[in-house]
């Protein structure tokens, strides 16, 4: 046989609604160890939790949606500076389209 069935000890190869989905205001209030427990031994790993975080500002003020517009207001003072200049972008844009 050419190719081998996965091996089930592989957690990334199985899938987990959770960690392939999560929510983005999750992933905004999440911390370093909450982030290192869920997406150990997964490649997000190497996003590092400041490009995770950034990337879900960025997709919150994509989405057009006020709600976003609540969620990131909690981080415009975010210790990250990386995640604070995604919020102000983000909440800039939203402000743009009217959310």
């Amino acid at each position: 046989k050419q190719y081998r069935k996965p091996s089930e000890q592989h957690g990334w190869l199985s899938f987990d609604a959770d960690r392939c989905s999560p929510q983005l205001e999750e992933i905004m209030a999440m911390d370093r160890p909450g982030f290192l427990t869920r997406f150990a031994g997964t490649p997000v790993i190497r996003t590092k939790l400041s490009g995770l975080r950034r990337n879900a500002a960025i997709a919150l003020g994509n989405c057009g949606q006020a709600e976003a517009v609540r969620i990131l207001d909690a981080y415009t003072a975010d210790e990250d500076p990386v995640v604070r200049d995604a919020v102000a972008h983000s909440l800039l844009e939203l402000k743009k389209r009217g959310a």
